[in-house]
């Protein structure tokens, strides 16, 4: 059973300390299948995406084709994407980079 610590009447800080214990507790205990689901969405949102990038191109794509380039999202930025700007450009090195 889950430990309450959200007494009525408790006070704003007291509702905000006891919403991130909750929160830090959550993602303690289940951040493996967490970072799966998120893995999965942006899976299916790559493919959705190249699915719909290729639709009106005169070339075949094929379902492994876009299996392939939404797996090199996760590590290259998959080139065959034009005109639209990545987030994958920003590498983390140069993202943390200070001046």
């Amino acid at each position: 059973m889950a430990k309450e610590c959200c007494a009525p009447g408790g006070g704003n800080s007291s509702f905000k300390r006891c919403w991130r214990e909750r929160l830090i507790g959550f993602l303690k205990t289940n951040q493996w299948p967490l970072l799966a689901w998120l893995w999965g969405v942006s899976a299916v949102l790559g493919y959705w995406g190249f699915a719909r990038y290729h639709a009106d191109s005169p070339d075949p794509w094929y379902f492994w084709d876009k299996v392939y380039l939404t797996l090199q999202l996760y590590s290259v930025n998959s080139g065959n994407v034009t005109g639209i700007r990545s987030i994958g450009n920003c590498r983390l090195p140069d993202c943390s980079r200070r001046e």
